[in-house]
């Protein structure tokens, strides 16, 4: 789970080299429409709800039953984050993997792609670190990556695999690498936002955040 712009592709497409996780990401069809049914109060009654429940969980766990794979990752980063509850209905055992980046880096990258306005990134943002400072789901579900970290010791990739309860196949590629041509580097990345005064004020909102999650905030 994480707001775009965050690095989530870096770690499934990283994910998805294990033998034992599905390269082909089945759960991005599968997992988010079903969930969406259950957030749906009017859509579904809960007679109808709990045979949603048993028909996916069956559905499911015969898919990997029959492959030799441990996991389906579900790639709906952000739609994860919204029915996160009702997924962990369907798969008690459902792990998260929530990617936090600083959000002085993020909020300029998702303005370029233009797809909503300034202030709903930053509410995007700021909802996403809430849950990170007081988590809503099981401490044995959810585990809490920071992007810079691993960019800066991809051996921390192993806490990922751990989490999972797989083989460590390989430490994730550094992030400065060639792995993605429309950046530089991760340091320049680190400090774009300074050259964007136009939305400086505004993305102050993120500062009570950013300070609790140790970041540095917006002078």
């Amino acid at each position: 789970m994480s707001p775009g712009r965050s690095g989530m592709n870096w770690i499934v497409d990283w994910l998805t080299k294990n033998p034992e996780i599905n390269p082909q990401r089945n759960g991005s069809l599968l997992i988010p429409r079903i969930s969406s049914l259950l957030e749906d109060e009017h859509l579904v009654k809960w007679e109808k709800k709990q045979k949603i429940l048993k028909a996916s969980r069956k559905f499911v766990n015969t898919l990997l039953r029959k492959s030799r794979y441990k996991y389906i990752i579900n790639t709906s980063h952000h739609f994860n984050f919204i029915v996160r509850h009702s997924i962990l209905k369907i798969f008690p055992t459902a792990k998260f993997i929530h990617l936090l980046r600083d959000g002085k880096c993020v909020i300029p990258s998702m303005v370029k792609r233009q797809k909503t306005t300034l202030q709903n990134y930053i509410n995007m943002w700021n909802e996403h670190a809430n849950k990170i400072i007081t988590p809503d789901i099981p401490k044995q579900n959810l585990l809490i990556v920071k992007y810079e970290s691993l960019v800066l010791d991809p051996t921390i990739s192993r806490n990922i695999t751990r989490f999972l309860q797989i083989n460590h196949h390989q430490d994730i590629i550094p992030w400065d690498r060639p792995i993605n041509t429309q950046h530089s580097n991760f340091y320049d990345s680190q400090n774009y936002w300074k050259s964007q005064k136009e939305l400086i004020e505004q993305m102050k909102q993120l500062n009570d955040n950013l300070d609790q999650l140790g970041y540095e905030k917006i002078e």
